[in-house]
């Protein structure tokens, strides 16, 4: 099959090729793209190939948009299936994160059976090296719900590097198992851990109202130990906003898979 030309004259990567591409062809050139082995990478975005994806899928029309989702989504099933080992470090964490933002619900079950592998946690690693973080934040990205005990596991692994993670997707639960999180620790917070959790309560007022962090957070500071008690304090002082948004917005979103 003949092909239109991969970039237009201005270097930029030209859309009607991608979108000429086979599902094969389309996967292939997804896999070789986020390993950094596209040698024709458009000059807009040299550097950035998730951003690349993302805005490729953003400007398709249904059928454009549904071939990049299948083939990133089936990209993701061999990741699980360690079908291709070369998935890892910098290419996993791009892979992930665009996946996070077209694939939606159809990468869940992959992303759990990795979570429940355990062979991708490097918690040493940091980001974006430690693909089981990218994993979790994956799931409360895309508002999965999972419970107490799932989230104290994965704590238990690295409380410094997955209390953060944990707490923030606890805090959207209809009950208390965000302080219980904190309440169960069975060590001080570092400062890294206590930074994790302000951050997390930081975020909040923007998204869901400062009535809705009060009546979430109003009898923690008699449950919680000083070091965690002196970080809450402050968002109990804070004036009063509008109520805040219908419970069927509340949801981290895309925003949770941000670079940290």
């Amino acid at each position: 099959m003949t092909h239109p030309p991969k970039l237009l004259d201005d270097g930029c990567l030209n859309r009607e090729w991608a979108e000429s591409l086979d599902a094969q062809e389309l996967r292939a050139w997804i896999h070789d793209l986020l390993h950094d082995r596209e040698l024709d990478l458009p000059g807009d975005r040299e550097g950035e190939p998730d951003y690349l994806l993302i805005d490729l899928y953003e400007k398709g029309d249904i059928h454009a948009k549904r071939a990049l989702a299948e083939a990133v989504a089936g990209l993701v099933d061999d990741m699980a299936k360690g079908a291709t080992p070369d998935w890892h470090g910098e290419a996993a964490d791009r892979l992930l994160f665009v996946a996070g933002t077209v694939c939606g619900q159809a990468i869940v079950p992959a992303v759990k059976r990795m979570i429940r592998s355990g062979r991708l946690i490097d918690p040493g690693a940091g980001i974006p090296g430690d693909i089981h973080f990218r994993l979790l934040q994956t799931l409360v990205a895309l508002g999965v719900e999972d419970g107490l005990d799932f989230w104290k596991d994965q704590v238990a692994i690295s409380p410094e590097q997955y209390l953060g993670i944990a707490f923030r997707a606890l805090l959207l639960s209809p009950s208390d198992d965000a302080i219980q999180l904190l309440a169960d620790l069975g060590a001080p917070l570092t400062p890294k851990m206590q930074a994790d959790v302000r951050r997390a309560l930081e975020v909040l007022p923007d998204r869901f109202g400062d009535r809705y962090v009060r009546d979430l957070i109003e009898d923690w500071p008699g449950r919680l130990a000083p070091e965690i008690t002196h970080i809450v304090t402050p968002f109990l002082a804070a004036p009063a906003s509008p109520d805040p948004p219908p419970a069927s917005s509340w949801s981290w979103g895309p925003a949770a898979l941000a670079r940290q």
